[in-house]
């Protein structure tokens, strides 16, 4: 067992989140619609996709699972471009090769399908264009044959994850809310990192989403939980650690579970037999910012000069509480309105996040980069 980070997570390499795959089982069980809320790297992802999908597929012999990102999707167009991507995906998964094209004559009627083969590897790729040429194949239309044709043999879940970025796109919310409300008992999950942005969607009382779903929030891993999952994994190497310095640890990581593991790879790479202290701890994390530094240099890099002078301070003086305040727009040389808008973007792009504590960087190897080198 090592500390994984950077990819989706196989289930023995997610620590804890056992409530949350309960209820997520249960309500998919019951073909409820949930609304799953997350800091980033929270391990959202990775449970729907290597645990609660895996286990549906089991449980039900013709299952059709679609599996939906929707990260920084522009306009409509795209929304539906990426819908259709991953329902034909799905579709490919769905049925054996033997039936493949029965199937394609069953629900696909009205559509333009095209099967290849790539030639190298001899796997079998499908993609559909509506039936008149120069058309797309839209939302609703996708929507509707998940709704009234797969559902009617198949058993269906659908998974729509970063779904807040659809909220910059005009119209795609009504869209959205009209056709998950034709699902009927259809299961969905609808998942999320950006909370402010989801509680406009869902929790504001004239929102097209206010009072849809069940909520279900992916909180901070318990403290005793990473501390046991650290332990089992540093042992192989000798290396030790103790509560009070795993939760230092965790502290300087903003207890963000890919940043921890981002550490915890380092330091059982770089250590063997030994008490890790938090001398151990901050040493490594200041050669990790080493290793990354034009990493970071290109993820800051393209952000407005008022951006960074916003995301510097922050690193600064974070968590920050309320940045309108007298307090914090001291320390800056931008105008109170430019400050705003700057903090605005930041959070609508996942730089900085607001917590109990006040306004923080999501990355927090970010932070530390920031205050050594800015």
């Amino acid at each position: 067992m090592s500390f994984i980070h950077d990819v989706i997570l196989n289930e023995e390499d997610i620590c804890n989140l056992s409530r949350e795959k309960k209820i997520l089982n249960h309500g998919i069980e019951n073909g409820k619609k949930l609304v799953v809320y997350g800091r980033r790297n929270s391990g959202k992802t990775s449970l729907l996709k290597n645990v609660i999908i895996p286990k549906f597929e089991k449980k039900n012999k013709s299952a059709f699972v679609i599996f939906c990102d929707f990260m920084e999707v522009k306009d409509i167009d795209s929304i539906a471009l990426r819908l259709r991507v991953s329902f034909e995906k799905a579709f490919m998964k769905a049925f054996p090769k033997e039936t493949f094209v029965k199937q394609i004559k069953n629900f696909l009627v009205g559509l333009r399908p095209q099967i290849t083969v790539d030639p190298l590897t001899g796997e079998t790729s499908l993609s559909i264009t509506a039936e008149k040429a120069g058309q797309e194949v839209s939302l609703e239309s996708i929507f509707e044959i998940l709704g009234k044709k797969i559902a009617t043999k198949m058993n269906v879940l659908i998974v729509l994850d970063e779904f807040q970025d659809i909220s910059f796109v005009p119209e795609a919310q009504g869209l959205f809310r009209d056709a998950l409300q034709k699902m009927g008992k259809i299961p969905v999950v609808i998942m999320g990192s950006k909370k402010h942005l989801l509680a406009k969607m869902f929790a504001v009382p004239d929102a097209p989403f206010a009072d849809f779903g069940v909520d279900i929030e992916f909180n901070d891993i318990p403290y005793e939980e990473y501390h046991a999952y650290c332990q089992e994994r540093l042992s192989k190497k000798g290396i030790k650690l103790s509560l009070e310095n795993s939760t230092i640890w965790q502290n300087l990581m903003c207890r963000n579970a890919e940043a921890m593991n981002i550490l915890g790879a380092y330091i059982l790479e770089n250590f063997s037999n030994k008490n890790i202290n938090e001398l151990d701890l901050r040493k490594s994390i200041e050669s990790i910012i080493s290793e990354r530094g034009s990493r970071y240099e290109e993820y800051i890099g393209h952000l407005l000069t008022s951006e960074q002078e916003v995301l510097i301070a922050i690193a600064k003086y974070g968590p920050v509480l309320e940045p309108s305040s007298k307090e914090f727009i001291k320390n800056l040389k931008s105008a109170h309105a430019t400050i705003l808008k700057a903090v605005r973007n930041l959070e609508n792009h996942s730089y900085i996040e607001k917590t109990m504590q006040g306004y923080q960087l999501v990355n927090p190897m970010l932070k530390y980069y920031l205050l050594k080198n800015r």
